[in-house]
């Protein structure tokens, strides 16, 4: 169960990533969705956070470039 109203969104140039965190927990395992797509688990297998590797490249193109995190 996700908490209500409770969601961050990081976005690292380097790798091209948004990460779109669920909730304030760590990741344990990670789960590959798709060849480009991440989720991090918690201990109980419950979805922490969201990768989204080379997201302008194939899911956003031009829309991530003048993003900067907070």
């Amino acid at each position: 169960c996700l908490r209500r109203g409770y969601m961050k969104l990081a976005y690292d140039p380097q790798t091209d990533s948004p990460y779109i965190e669920l909730r304030p927990k760590s990741g344990r395992e990670v789960s590959q969705v798709s060849g480009d797509i991440l989720v991090d688990l918690d201990e109980a297998g419950n979805p922490v956070g969201v990768d989204i590797q080379h997201a302008s490249a194939r899911y956003l193109p031009g829309r991530l470039r003048n993003f900067s995190n907070p």
